[in-house]
Parts: structure tokens; sequence; C-alpha cells
């Protein structure tokens, strides 16, 4: 029984990933379903690997040998989920000490540390309270007036605690890049999250500026790790610049977010503890 619900979460992730269409609608809309096909998949996995053991643990029943295939894959999962997690939060935290290091600054009322890069760069590094860290080439290659408008970007970044979201994400992200559509989907949410924050930026700032403040840093992006970095021009997104410009000359989009549908979307995922018969909280 166990080793057949793992069989058959293992398949339906597949499928769900296979059925993604890349929307195209409203911001929101967009949003939404890329966090849904994204997700839902690496949590259904998650909450099976955690309901087999429990239930394992729980039973009376002598262990035959799918039952204990399947609590050992379970185990395998989530010890490697687990050490993975710890690896992203020790390279995250190497990158967060080696920037504070760098000599701080104030730019236009917010606090920026300083990297001795010749390329044009900005970007948001740590976790929950990020830390504004911008090149000296930035200030070589724009204009006050482009800075001021990507430091707006860079605040919309912060205002959304977008590294501290997008480490979870990142981490989702390479526990499941085996699915079909991992990277796909991935790419989907880093343009909205950039939409997002270009839309912020341009409310407080002249949307003509940042969409040039986009082409001049966009010829000279340098690649830096991922992991809890949200750059202003991010190098795996050269290819839909165009899509980010059209969006900042365009009627503004709307960025209101319904929460209660997408996190009711999630529902299904506890649906291995309702299939398993887990004697574990019938006990209580």
């Amino acid at each position: 029984m166990s080793l057949l619900i793992l069989l058959i979460t293992t398949g339906s992730v597949w499928l769900l990933r296979t059925t993604w269409i890349e929307s195209n609608g409203q911001w929101c809309d967009r949003w939404h379903s890329a966090l849904r096909q994204f997700l839902l998949p690496p949590l259904l996995l998650l909450t099976t690997a955690i309901a087999i053991p429990l239930q394992m643990l729980s039973s009376s029943v002598i262990w035959s040998w799918d039952r204990k295939l399947s609590c050992a894959v379970c185990v395998v999962f989530l010890g490697w989920v687990l050490l993975l997690w710890l690896h992203l939060m020790q390279r995250g935290k190497r990158m967060l000490q080696q920037v504070n290091l760098c000599p701080e600054v104030n730019l236009h009322a917010a606090t920026a540390r300083i990297v001795d890069f010749s390329m044009p760069y900005s970007a948001q590094i740590g976790f929950w309270r990020s830390t504004l860290v911008v090149s000296k080439g930035l200030f070589i290659v724009l204009e006050p007036c482009h800075i001021e408008a990507v430091l707006a970007h860079e605040q919309a970044h912060s205002r959304y605690r977008d590294p501290f979201w997008f480490f979870w994400l990142g981490w989702v992200r390479r526990t499941t890049n085996w699915l079909p559509g991992t990277e796909a989907i991935w790419q989907e949410l880093l343009l909205l999250r950039e939409l997002r924050a270009d839309q912020y930026a341009a409310l407080q700032t002249n949307p003509f500026l940042l969409a040039e403040a986009l082409l001049l840093v966009a010829q000279n992006t340098p690649i830096l790790p991922e992991d809890g970095c949200i750059a202003f021009n991010h190098a795996a997104l050269k290819s839909r610049l165009v899509e980010r410009i059209e969006a900042l000359l365009d009627e503004p989009i709307s960025m209101n977010q319904s929460s209660w549908k997408l996190w009711g979307s999630f529902l299904p995922t506890l649906i291995p503890f309702l299939a398993i018969d887990c004697h574990f909280y019938t006990a209580f």
C-alpha cells in the first residue's frame, strides 16, 4: 500500500508538471499559475515522504519488503532535501558575510554596500532583511537619474522580501529539477518578480529612465550566485528584456493578489495523510 501510494504520487506530480502552459493573462493570473504549478508537486512529494514513515512507525503490522522499500526511499529523499537546504543556507550566509566587509555608503536615503566591480551591478543580497549592493561600475555607466530609478527598483525587492521568498523557491527548484517544466516555470517566476519590481519603481520615478537603465545594464551583466541574491537585471532574463521594457512603456499593470484562492489550491497536498491509515493520528 505504501509503495503504491508513493508511485501514484510520483506519477501524479510528473503529470501535473507536463500539463503546465505559460499563461498570457494579467500579472496576477500568471503569478498564481506559476506558483501553483511550481509548488504543488514538491509539496505533494514532501507530505507523502513524511506521511509514509509516520504510518510505518505508528503501525504494529510486520514490515514487508515493499513497506521497507517505500520507507527507505522517503527517508533518503527527506535527508537529501534537508542537506540541500543546509548547503544553500551556508552558501547564502557566506555571501552575506563577504558583502558586509564592503564599505558602506548612503545613496538617496538608502544604505548600500559598494563592491569593486567594473561592470554595472546592483542587487538585494540576504534573506528577510536584505542588503543593497551596488558596484562602482554602476556609477560609471549610469547617470544619477538612472541610478535613482535603479534604487527604486531595488527598494521594491526589499519591500516584497524577494530575497527571502526566492531563497525558498530556489531550494524547491533544486529539489525538483528532475521534474519536467521546472526550469521553464522558474524563469517565469523570475520574470514576474522583476515585472512587479519594475512597476513599483515606475510609480516612484520616470519609467523611461528605468527602461534606459535596463538597456545600459543589460549590456554588461555579471553572473553571480543566485541564492539570496536578487539582481537588477538577472543574467537569466536577458532574453526577455523586451517584455520588461514594453511593460514599463505600456499602461501600469494591476498587481492585486487574491491569495486565498492560491493557498486553497494547495489543499490536495494533504491527501497523503488522508489516504494512508495512519494510526499515529488516531491514537490521540
